[in-house]
């Protein structure tokens, strides 16, 4: 695969750009995953943190998410516009791994989210 790169960056910027994006998106997706913790299963929390820790953050979300809407549970401060960028980013609406229709279901159970009036 050939790096096409704007032709004002140097290599070994666009690099460095790369890498910090792959660390924020990872602390994203800890974050998402520590505030599921308490609703999601512990087989699927134990897969999830699995594909986490070998740098398979794509799996990692993907795992996660199914896991949210099999059950219709929804995370502590749920925003669903956070939760759908971070999929584009992993290129979920072009290709996943565990479930062949995960972004129409994902869709579906993000849209169907309503805050708990208190």
């Amino acid at each position: 695969m050939q790096l096409i790169r704007p032709m004002s960056l140097p290599i070994h910027q666009i690099n460095i750009k790369r890498g910090k994006a792959v660390i924020e998106e990872k602390q994203i997706l800890e974050d998402f995953i520590n505030k599921s913790k308490n609703i999601i299963s512990l087989d699927g929390l134990e897969g999830v943190e699995h594909y986490l820790e070998h740098g398979e953050y794509e799996m990692s979300y993907e795992g996660l998410v199914i896991e949210l809407y099999t059950t219709e549970l929804y995370p502590t401060n749920f925003n669903f516009t956070e939760w759908k960028e971070l999929g584009l980013t992993f290129g979920l609406d072009k290709e996943s791994v565990f479930d062949e229709e995960f972004w129409d279901k994902f869709n579906k159970w993000g849209k169907a989210y309503t805050p708990k009036s208190r």
